[in-house]
């Protein structure tokens, strides 16, 4: 909820309506998947929990859907702000790739949400499921999303 109150303040409405909605579909996604736990430990009963399990996908993937989306702005904001520093306005790729690696932050969560972005796609069957790339997926995301909890200036700014 305090993010979803916190992009109310942001002067670019375009990235404080999104940075609403990922802070919705992520409370969101801990209501249901808590509500799964609490149903798997047989503390309450879901009689719809496969249905409810496909629907926290669903979120998942909105969620992990719009935080792309924040990255892909960030990443384009990051070039406008790269390029104005340079006079001969060079738009090569290689230029763009270190513009983009020189913020850490912004490569972290990339990485990190690309990653997440499989798991929903291939649970719900949109890709072929593959266990070992999953796995792989989950851990690559853990391990990034551990570091930005362990570091917090390799978290994204609001």
């Amino acid at each position: 909820m305090k993010k979803v109150l916190e992009s109310f303040h942001i002067r670019n409405k375009r990235i404080g309506t999104l940075l609403g909605l990922i802070g919705v579909c992520e409370g969101l996604f801990m209501l249901i998947d808590n509500l799964l736990l609490l149903n798997r430990f047989k503390i309450i009963h879901l009689s719809q929990a496969q249905r409810l399990q496909e629907n926290f996908y669903r979120v998942w993937l909105l969620w992990v859907s719009l935080s792309l989306t924040r990255d892909y702005y960030e990443i384009q904001a990051s070039f406008a702000v790269g390029q104005h520093h340079y006079q001969n306005q060079d738009k090569s790729l290689i230029r763009r790739a270190n513009i983009f690696l020189a913020n850490k932050p912004l490569v972290i969560d990339t990485i990190k949400n690309l990653c997440d972005f499989y798991i929903p796609l291939s649970n719900l069957n949109i890709v072929r499921p593959n266990t070992g790339l999953q796995g792989l997926a989950g851990t690559i995301s853990s391990i990034l999303g551990l570091l930005q909890l362990w570091d917090k200036s390799y978290q994204l700014s609001v």
